[in-house]
């Protein structure tokens, strides 16, 4: 089968990552102590061959830049240097957007925090236990719904074709009931919208642009990737081992997969006038700001994301402490992206880490997230914790890649059996799903690929009945659960709540690689 490469030829393709990388630009101007020690530290963090490819790095007070850093091409190999107005997929940081703008209409009187479900959407039906008239929006924006459902935040986000007018019909066939308790997801922010536009006649595209953006003064936010110019836009990067610089550029997110809960492009400096605007409670009033930040959800136990522990969830916020301060703090993931954005509003601070890498943007933007708060704060702790962060970087990261080409490596040996040649042979042609519409399991380059909508994942067959999804090329096998249909007999699997029906052999002619 192909793609089957062992850990070494994986370690000699990681010595030369950094070639042809473009080397990251100056600090801002001043010559602070802020200046020299992030400077200092940004270019030992970024030494090893697993620093991503891109990112900015912006650290402000309420009203001045304090330090700024970027690296890399806009879009691997093109080029043109990443700048501070270089527009990035921010993610799931799309909440706290939504989570403003839900506090300003809440004081505008146009949709209440406290309205139900029931209230706001009388048409809708969820199957029981689940009771709209106990679900409020704050309900819904601090993921304490209680609702989970798989397809709707699959559809929104990786295979497309689920507009706001579907959402009904998925949501009263496909829900299913969780604890009262946080449980983070997508969910809460897609119903909010719907509500929006179904009360206002208004898309939370619009309500964003001409409430929150405009009066912000955030000139390059925008809701589709299609209005992002292509001169300044900014793609994210996966891990690709064998690629002469041990990356591919990840492709941009389509229009239809801009979703409320993660739909959006900034330019570095923008993010940090946002991120000024919570510190300086700008243009809005206070109360508006309050209402945002106010945790209404408990983390029990607290989630601890290294230094920093997390207690309660806001709107669009989590609300944190870090030496014993308050951060309010939002990260973001997707494909080949790693966000981190934050305000400090006790310590008149804001902090934004971009980072084109999804899995190894995690470690490399997180300590320089941290190591930021430090220097800028003046933490008597800042230069050990500098020193803890860096030597352990490079353990951590290679650590997390051995993790990964270990579970790679055992779907792949499993797939090598005859049972998991048979399956391969028969699993191969066009499916349907009443969830996800039609889908196709096809041979492509002697590799077996999973399509549905703007999804793709190489399929690794094994023993026993058993398949795996693997959406990247370096990612963690999902586990696909196989099964027949009881009239038809034919083979059927189930992924993210949906299930898939083998309806021919065919559809595989012209079928074009698209996964990692």
């Amino acid at each position: 089968m192909a793609d089957r490469d062992d850990f070494k030829t994986i370690l000699m393709y990681l010595t030369i990552f950094i070639v042809g990388m473009a080397p990251a630009s100056g600090a801002s101007s001043s010559d602070s102590d802020l200046s020299r020690q992030m400077s200092t530290f940004m270019q030992q963090l970024e030494s090893d061959a697993l620093t991503p490819p891109s990112y900015t790095l912006a650290i402000a007070s309420g009203d001045d830049l304090l330090y700024s850093r970027t690296r890399g091409n806009q879009v691997l190999g093109d080029g043109n240097p990443v700048t501070m107005d270089t527009r990035f997929y921010i993610a799931s940081v799309t909440k706290s957007f939504m989570g403003l703008l839900a506090a300003k209409l809440d004081a505008d009187g146009i949709i209440p925090l406290d309205s139900t479900l029931a209230d706001m959407w009388p048409s809708l039906e969820l199957p029981e236990p689940l009771d709209a008239s106990t679900i409020t929006m704050i309900d819904l924006l601090s993921h304490t719904s209680g609702i989970l459902n798989d397809v709707l935040v699959i559809r929104t986000a990786y295979t497309g074709g689920a507009g706001t007018n579907l959402y009904e019909e998925i949501l009263e066939r496909n829900s299913t009931a969780l604890d009262r308790t946080f449980d983070y997801e997508n969910i809460g922010y897609l119903v909010y919208a719907a509500i929006v536009e179904q009360q206002t006649g208004r898309s939370w595209q619009d309500w964003l642009a001409t409430d929150i953006h405009t009066p912000l003064g955030l000139t390059t936010a925008v809701n589709h990737t299609s209005k992002v110019d292509i001169s300044v836009l900014g793609l994210g990067n996966d891990l690709a081992p064998l690629n002469r610089n041990g990356w591919s550029a990840a492709a941009a997110k389509a229009d239809d997969l801009m979703h409320p809960a993660g739909g959006h492009f900034i330019s570095s400096n923008d993010m940090v006038k946002w991120l000024q605007a919570h510190v300086n409670r700008s243009v809005f009033s206070p109360s508006i700001y309050d209402s945002a930040h106010q945790p209404y959800a408990a983390r029990t136990p607290a989630k601890k994301y290294s230094d920093m522990t997390c207690g309660g969830y806001g709107l669009g916020w989590n609300t944190c402490q870090y030496a014993g301060r308050k951060v309010m703090y939002h990260g973001g993931t997707y494909n080949g992206m790693m966000i981190f954005v934050g305000f400090m509003p006790e310590d008149n601070l804001v902090i934004s880490s971009i980072n084109g890498a999804r899995a190894y943007g995690w470690t490399f933007g997180w300590n320089s997230f941290l190591q930021g708060i430090d220097y800028a704060l003046g933490l008597d702790a800042a230069d050990a914790n500098a020193k803890r962060r860096l030597e352990g970087r490079a353990a951590s990261r290679m650590r997390y890649l051995n993790y990964r080409v270990r579970v790679r490596e055992q779907a792949l040996r499993a797939a090598t059996t005859l049972e998991a040649a048979t399956l391969r042979v028969a699993i191969t042609g066009s499916f349907h799903s009443p969830d996800y519409g039609s889908a196709t399991v096809c041979e492509t380059d002697g590799k077996l690929l999973f399509n549905t909508g703007h999804y793709s994942a190489e399929m690794i067959t094994g023993p026993n009945q058993t398949a795996f999804l693997l959406e990247r090329a370096y990612g963690e096998p999902e586990e696909v659960e196989l099964g027949k249909d009881s009239a038809t007999g034919a083979l059927t699997f189930t992924w993210q709540g949906g299930l898939f029906k083998h309806v021919s052999e065919g559809g595989c002619i012209g079928t074009e690689a698209k996964a990692g």
